[in-house]
């Protein structure tokens, strides 16, 4: 990160995410193109400094924290920002737990939409080997609750409809 630094308030005045083509020069109309950093602005005060900041992030754990407040430190001419790791509030960690509910709703919606559609195609090999006759086969099938039943058509259309 490229920090545009007032040496004599010590505060930062813009930030880049790489070394900018321009900088203009506070206070003035005047850009300067020539950039390089470490340096200097040319406005004969040497007050304007053009640096890098060092970048401190803590690697939180997704399932409790996440990255707190930013924390910016100027001494003389080094600029740190830095930012640790905080805990989850609990309407945050509550939402990320809906979510890793929600997922595994709809990945056990699948496993027995595929689980009744296996059962139904295994019948209906039976039943073409001749291992079972129409009336078993049919015993077998209405054995499938009619609920489960309907709930697996509903998902099956779902997931026709909506995006994967």
């Amino acid at each position: 990160m490229i920090i545009l630094l007032d040496t004599q308030s010590n505060t930062i005045l813009q930030r880049w995410s790489e070394t900018p083509l321009g900088v203009q020069i506070p206070g003035t109309l005047s850009t300067h193109t020539r950039v390089s950093v470490p340096e200097y602005l040319p406005d004969g005060l040497d007050r304007y400094y053009l640096t890098t900041a060092t970048v401190n992030l803590a690697d939180p754990d997704p399932e409790t924290e996440k990255l707190g407040p930013e924390v910016v430190t100027v001494n003389g001419l080094d600029v740190t920002i830095s930012r640790a790791a905080v805990p989850l509030t609990v309407p945050e960690r509550r939402n990320l737990i809906n979510a890793e509910l929600a997922e595994t709703d709809r990945a056990m919606a699948r496993v027995a939409e595929d689980g009744i559609s296996a059962l139904d195609m295994l019948i209906d090999d039976l039943e073409a080997a001749g291992v079972l006759t129409n009336q078993q086969a049919s015993a077998s099938k209405a054995k499938i609750p009619a609920s489960v039943r309907q709930k697996i058509n509903q998902r099956i259309a779902w997931r026709r409809v909506l995006p994967q």
